[in-house]
Formats: C-alpha cells, structure tokens, sequence
C-alpha cells in the first residue's frame, strides 16, 4: 500500500503489550528522524491505526532532529503526547481500554549520506494515500484529528485532486519523451540528442511547477488553508524531484 517505504533501508520494528515498558521494547533511533506505522493485533486481525513522525525539515533546507529526552524518532515514539498524555502511560491505558493484544510500531529512517527526505511531508502523503484508499485516516489519526472542520479536510481532498492532475501532466510529458527517445548507433551522439531532449523536458517541468503555484494561488482555492496549499506544494515539488531523479540516468545512458 505505501510503496514509498521500500526506499528506506534503516528500519526496523517493535512489538509493544499492555505489560511492556514502552522504553524498555522501543528499539527505535535516538539520532534520527523519520516516520512510523502502528498496527494493532487483535483476535487475530491486523489494522493499521496510526501513522506518525519524528523531526521535519526546515525552510533552510536543514534537517531537525529531536533532542529531548532520550532523542531522536525513540524520544517521539516513548514520551511525545497521545490522547492527553506521554505514550509509555497512554498506549497501555489505550491498548487495554480497546482489548489490543498488541501494537506492532514499524519505523522508517527518511535521510541518509545520499538523501534528505521531510517526516512531516512523507506523513502527509502517507495518510492522503489512507485516506484515498479507505476513505479515512487510521482510527486513532482520526481521534487526534476529530476537532478539524469538515470543510478543512474537504480542501484537503481538492487540493490532492490538483496536484494529481498536475503530476499527471508531468508523467504524460515523460511518456512523450520517451517515446521520441534517439536510438542513434554512435553513443556519443545518442547521448548528446537524448540530452538535449532532457534539457527540453526540464524546461516543461519548471513550467509545470510555475502553472501548478499559479492554480493554487487562483480565486479558486483563495479560501483554502496557507498552510494545506504550502504543504501540497512541498508534495508535489518531492514527487517532481523523485521523479526526475529517478529517471535521469535511465533517460540519457539507458540504465
């Protein structure tokens, strides 16, 4: 269901019953950031019920890692506040007030030496992915989540909607380019054909990115939350950036 995870090979995952010391069964990094999932296992059903972060990334561009207490996603995980309270006391509050046998919590490291990736923003795509799917966030998201206006979460919905649309656009652009892709037998001249197409394409691509800042600054959504609009727009501008990644060397030396 999230496809976006398997990128990240730091991760592990911990069992937590009503009995354990959160502390103690908590074996995440007390170094980094990332993401978590939290699943509950119940007369032998698995539901996903939570999906978490630790740390974000800065408008300089710099990550932020917790320091408090013991540090990192395992200081977020052990003694960050759920239903009112620490963790290590509301989970077990929680797991016995709902008859959970026990809570299976994966996390995900989302930075390493070779790349830089927001909690907060893969969070986000996390739960709208939920969201689409089930047409819910995780039982105990939509508990934290209950105050929000209906009317708040409906421009969530639409503001998901036009960045689909507008990746859309970008992944019919890619499909084109392929499809013009130079197969001319010198190499060097292959490369340097199938380079100057790529420099075309990035040009459509920083045209893409303008049109979609143009729409969510129209009349359209000048009612829509800043912050819903700056979020989907830091979305759409990672997916863009993976996307281009991704394909680049495949494109020019047919890797």
């Amino acid at each position: 269901m999230f496809d976006e995870l398997n990128k990240y090979k730091s991760t592990n995952h911990f069992f937590f019953r009503p009995t354990d010391n959160l502390g103690q069964v908590c074996n995440a990094p007390t170094d980094k950031s990332g993401v978590y999932l939290i699943y509950a296992l119940k007369g032998g059903q698995i539901e996903l019920i939570y999906i978490g972060r630790s740390g974000e990334v800065k408008s300089d561009g710099k990550l932020f890692i917790r320091k408090a207490g013991l540090g990192g996603l395992k200081d977020r995980l052990v003694n960050g506040k759920q239903f009112g309270e620490p963790r290590r006391n509301s989970w077990r509050t929680k797991t016995i007030e709902e008859k959970i046998e026990v809570l299976d919590v994966y996390w995900y490291v989302t930075h390493s030496d070779s790349f830089t990736d927001c909690p907060r923003i893969l969070e986000n795509k996390l739960l709208h992915r939920h969201q689409e799917i089930f047409g819910q966030l995780p039982r105990w998201n939509n508990e934290l989540y209950k105050n929000i206006k209906t009317k708040d979460i409906m421009a969530s919905r639409e503001l998901q909607t036009l960045k689909e649309i507008h990746i859309k656009k970008l992944v019919d652009n890619f499909n084109q380019l392929e499809r013009g892709r130079s197969y001319n037998p010198n190499k060097l001249k292959r490369l340097q054909e199938n380079l100057e197409m790529w420099s075309e394409f990035l040009k459509s691509v920083n045209k893409l990115a303008n049109e979609f800042i143009d729409d969510l600054n129209s009349p359209t959504y000048n009612s829509f939350p800043d912050k819903e609009k700056e979020e989907i727009n830091e979305i759409y501008r990672t997916e863009v950036k993976e996307m281009v990644l991704t394909n680049n060397r495949k494109f020019l030396l047919d890797e």
